[in-house]
């Protein structure tokens, strides 16, 4: 009983000490960010959705402080077995943040960007317990092949959504938690570090997280996925994402079938940036997004995949409600989009 305190007072100490240093690391470098140019749009954000926040200087690259914060800590408490495992899904996952960073800062070509996120992917296929089993299959090979596309996919997809103040901090906080539920990783270290990097975030944003951040969490967010028990808690863990991926995933083809580019440029025809130009301010966008992903934490927790699916599939229903009917029409931001 002694010992149980003990650990849920470290866990709190931890917790507060992850948030708060997040906060604060950002407080003080605010004036070298400014410095080095990051309150300043690069070349290719011009048609991102994120224009009137680039007039008030708000700054890139802030989600350093959440991967600095939550890496302090595991490190502090590395002799802990869960530790361990986050931390080798951690530190796989800093090139690729320190790729954003450098990017974040000045542009770096697609490609080499494409690369790191596979080298990336593949790492984080090695070091999971829950592919091991796959090695042995017949069809191995295309299904790595296919996990790696995916990984690197979905790493993609977090990024393009980092386009409106609190959403990707908001919705990955709910994510972690719930994946940190369903496994023994000490996630509610970068849960806590975001929320003292949303204290930022939240609209009006005074401070992004950048390539460095979003492209870290999609990444770690796959990274542990893959050290769930089993591959029907690790789907059932990533239909929670729902709002976040669905809405990046079909406005590819969406692009595509309009002859519309689907990797030379930024653009704005997500739906989320179709609701902001429809008149809703960032908070109530990344409401509803937050909102339904803790219906579908709820949903997967109190029910079973089953519920979880019945969950996913009405908020898709009402995501296609959106899009058709609340939000500015597609073809016509298009149009708005080619104008400038």
């Amino acid at each position: 009983m002694i010992f149980l305190k003990a650990e849920q007072f470290m866990l709190i100490i931890n917790f507060f000490t992850s948030l708060i240093f997040s906060w604060f690391i950002l407080f003080l470098v605010q004036p070298l960010m400014r410095k080095y140019g990051l309150n300043k749009p690069k070349y290719n954000d011009e048609k991102r959705d994120l224009d009137v926040n680039l007039t008030n200087q708000a700054l890139r690259g802030g989600g350093l402080a959440f991967i600095i914060s939550t890496l302090f800590i595991v490190l502090l408490n590395k002799l802990n077995v869960e530790m361990e495992s986050f931390s080798r899904i951690l530190i796989s996952c800093i090139p690729l943040a320190s790729l954003g960073l450098i990017d974040d800062y000045c542009h770096i070509p697609k490609p080499i960007r494409f690369f790191f996120q596979l080298i990336t992917s593949s790492i984080l296929l090695i070091i999971s317990p829950l592919t091991n089993s796959i090695y042995d299959h017949f069809l191995s090979i295309p299904i790595i092949i296919f996990l790696v596309i995916a990984i690197t996919g979905i790493t993609n997809f977090i990024n393009f959504m980092d386009g409106m103040d609190g959403l990707i901090a908001g919705c990955m906080i709910v994510i972690l938690i719930s994946i940190g539920i369903k496994t023994s990783l000490p996630l509610y270290i970068l849960v806590a570090a975001l929320v003292g990097f949303l204290i930022w975030n939240w609209s009006p944003a005074k401070i992004y997280m950048g390539d460095v951040g979003s492209t870290f969490l999609g990444a770690l967010f796959c990274g542990t996925l893959l050290h769930t028990n089993n591959w029907n808690t690790c789907l059932g863990l990533l239909l929670i994402a729902t709002p976040l991926l669905a809405d990046a995933l079909i406005c590819i083809p969406r692009r595509y079938f309009n002859g519309q580019p689907i990797f030379r440029e930024p653009h704005k025809l997500h739906l989320y940036q179709r609701l902001n130009q429809a008149g809703w301010s960032h908070s109530r966008v990344s409401c509803l997004y937050i909102l339904g992903t803790l219906c579908l934490l709820t949903s997967y927790l109190f029910g079973n995949l089953f519920t979880l699916f019945l969950v996913a599939f009405a908020e898709l229903g009402y995501g296609l409600y959106l899009d058709k009917y609340v939000a500015y029409p597609f073809k016509r931001a298009i149009l708005s989009q080619s104008k400038k």
